[in-house]
């Protein structure tokens, strides 16, 4: 993941607080989230760490803001859960009608020389910036093709939930399919955001891929 404050604060409907072109490489929790990594703010019972993260920049509504001060707040948005994880409100949208993920993921371009690569999944989304589907073949026909960054932030109901969807029924089929579990998520109803990330960096899903990144460790 390669995306600046600026661009995921457009991604997700919010305001870049501090400065826009903040490079951010990673996704993490509040706590453990380090000067490169985004994290968020979810659930208001975590909102004590918004003083003592070290995150680059923390995703969190307007309430939250003033949280703290001494913050470097690069990006916010404006999607919420109750204690249980749950979405606030039923028809999947916030107060002020921006959309609500219960899981965040990012994606970059993808060069069209690759886009018939199983090893590079590609995914599409609507237009509210939620994946509609996951795939090993070239989706959408004809492209622009977008590949899948393996990085998750998840609400804590969202994390219990996905870890106990059964793979059973049309869900396990398509998981089965593309073997690919965020289809089982989807298909049960969770709702994945996509941020747009500019890099996908060299991911590691081939022997071949595994060969250069042990060169790069080992130093050969």
């Amino acid at each position: 993941m390669r995306a600046t404050a600026g661009a995921i604060a457009a991604q997700v409907g919010g305001v870049a607080v501090g400065d826009p072109e903040r490079l951010l490489t990673g996704l993490a929790s509040l706590e453990d989230a380090g000067p490169e990594d985004l994290s968020f703010l979810a659930n208001a019972r975590y909102r004590r760490f918004l003083a003592t993260t070290r995150a680059g920049a923390v995703l969190v509504r307007d309430v939250h803001r003033q949280a703290a001060p001494g913050m470097r707040r690069a990006a916010e948005g404006r999607s919420e859960r109750s204690e249980d994880g749950t979405p606030e409100q039923p028809d999947g949208g916030d107060a002020a009608g921006a959309p609500v993920f219960e899981v965040v993921t990012a994606a970059a371009p993808l060069d069209p020389a690759s886009a018939q690569d199983p090893a590079r999944v590609k995914l599409v989304c609507g237009q509210d910036g939620g994946a509609l589907y996951f795939s090993r073949a070239a989706i959408p026909h004809g492209g622009p093709y977008r590949v899948h960054v393996g990085l998750y932030a998840f609400t804590w109901g969202a994390l219990q939930r996905a870890a106990t969807l059964p793979r059973t029924g049309a869900a396990g089929l398509l998981e089965a399919g593309e073997r690919l579990e965020q289809l089982r998520w989807l298909a049960h109803g969770l709702r994945i955001g996509v941020v747009a990330a500019q890099d996908a960096g060299r991911s590691v899903d081939t022997p071949e891929d595994l060969a250069w990144a042990r060169a790069r460790v080992c130093g050969d």
